[in-house]
């Protein structure tokens, strides 16, 4: 009865919603919801970035050079009058594995010039025919010690994937909080609301009893005192539902504010706490387990370390010298007059070209890479504690809201039991009523008593509710 009243007696004109509607509201519009899931897009950019580096590469040239030169070869003057134009295209790509490889063709045309010289003061022309050259070169280089390790190779990717790693995690953590906020905050304004309610009922008993004793002073039976302290009753009252009201338009607003709203609309709750079956039975030692494998901050700080690891293997890594295989196979073609002679000699392969080559470089005293390893170790170790001390408190966490859920439990037993024998005594008041043993006063107090009992049973269901949030909210359940 006491929940229906108090969902009905909000603040007037508020807009009425429900738990589940206020949770999906918040997922949508809570600025510090949205916020990580910004970030979780800006790193899945970040490895798309990184993993781009791997994509092949296409390279496409062409040029035209036209020449005029003088100059003196030998005891001849001469002058050259030419042009060539060409072009080309590559195809490279770069592995994971260390390997880089490259395809190169190439074309060259050079048209027929004139060669113009003077010997002995004797003017001689010569005319050279077009020329075509093909190029088609094959090279591939691979690295033996630094950088043929996959992981070395790959670490910016990895830790491209351990940034979205940690913002994936950064994001549940959030969810869990936002959630974790706005049902503490739901339940705050039901509670809210439930007191203004019971305030209100409390007016209407003090004022009812103000009818009832000013008669009974009028009619000589009750001294004109008690009319004097039923006045300041009903004064009192009325302060508990300004205070009442007060305090249901500030739970409004925070609730407003964690669902992301921008104006100030007061908010009325239409779901009730509830019942809570009876008979609980909490395991401390699997909430705080639960705890320890869903906590979304957990999450973060073991990416943490595994992104740590990844660094001092990698920093292991570069501690080797750098040696590097290299190697080319390419064939040729030249011939004037005809391109097509030209390719086909290329593809004949009569004009090849082989290079195979070795190339090791190492620092002398390397104090760079050893600087780097000695450095990712100690980060390494600082995570691993910071992971340890955070497992710690995570632990005591749960399980102080293990215990914080069982004592709002025993406190709703408890509350339970009071409305009960509230009720009883209502009863018997109104029994007694009946039959001319008890006057309407005795009536009024009992009724003042048991509407205290269901608030008082509603506000231990909202404890009740509130602890077992906090408790999900640290195990990653909401």
């Amino acid at each position: 009865m006491l929940e229906i009243l108090m969902l009905m007696g909000g603040v007037a004109a508020a807009g009425s919603i429900s738990l589940d509607a206020a949770l999906q509201e918040a997922l949508e519009h809570n600025g510090a919801l949205l916020g990580a899931s910004a970030g979780v897009e800006a790193a899945q950019g970040q490895l798309m970035a990184a993993q781009g580096v791997w994509d092949p590469i296409a390279g496409l040239e062409g040029w035209y050079a036209p020449m005029v030169s003088e100059g003196r070869s030998q005891s001849a003057l001469y002058r050259l009058d030419m042009s060539t134009w060409g072009m080309g295209t590559t195809l490279s790509q770069r592995l994971p594995t260390g390997t880089d490889l490259s395809l190169n063709w190439r074309a060259t045309r050079v048209p027929g010039s004139s060669y113009e010289f003077s010997i002995l003061d004797q003017e001689f022309v010569e005319n050279v025919p077009v020329t075509y050259t093909t190029e088609l070169t094959a090279a591939l280089s691979q690295s033996l010690l630094e950088g043929h390790r996959l992981a070395y190779n790959l670490q910016q990717v990895q830790t491209a994937r351990n940034s979205l790693d940690q913002a994936a995690a950064r994001r549940l953590a959030a969810r869990q909080t936002v959630l974790g906020d706005v049902s503490a905050a739901y339940w705050d304004l039901v509670a809210a609301e439930a007191a203004l309610s019971s305030a209100r009922r409390a007016v209407q008993v003090a004022e009812e009893e103000a009818r009832i004793v000013s008669a009974l002073v009028e009619a000589g039976n009750l001294a004109p005192l008690e009319s004097t302290r039923v006045a300041a009753a009903i004064a009192q009252t009325r302060m508990e539902v300004l205070e009442a009201e007060q305090s249901a338009a500030v739970a409004s607003d925070l609730l407003s504010v964690l669902l992301g709203r921008e104006g100030r609309e007061a908010l009325s709750p239409t779901s009730a706490p509830g019942d809570v079956p009876m008979g609980l039975e909490l395991d401390v030692d699997q909430a705080v387990l639960a705890a320890l494998e869903g906590d979304p901050g957990l999450g973060v700080a073991r990416v943490a370390v595994q992104a740590s690891e990844s660094e001092v293997l990698v920093a292991r890594h570069t501690l080797l010298p750098d040696l590097t295989a290299s190697g080319s196979f390419g064939v040729s073609g030249y011939e004037e007059g005809n391109f097509s002679a030209a390719l086909n000699e290329l593809f004949s392969r009569s004009l090849p070209n082989h290079y195979l080559g070795l190339n090791l470089s190492t620092p002398i005293g390397n104090r760079a890479a050893r600087g780097s390893l000695k450095a990712a170790v100690a980060a390494l170790e600082i995570s691993r504690k910071e992971l340890e001390e955070q497992e710690r408190s995570v632990a005591q966490q749960a399980a102080g809201q293990a215990r914080i859920l069982s004592s709002a439990y025993q406190h709703l037993e408890l509350s339970r039991l009071n409305l009960a024998l509230a009720e009883e005594t209502l009863a018997a008041e109104k029994a007694r009523q009946a039959v001319g043993r008890a006057i309407q006063k005795d009536v009024l107090e009992a009724q003042r008593a048991q509407a205290q009992a269901e608030v008082a049973v509603v506000q231990a269901r909202i404890r009740y509710r509130k602890a077992l949030v906090g408790l999900e909210s640290l195990q990653g359940k909401l």
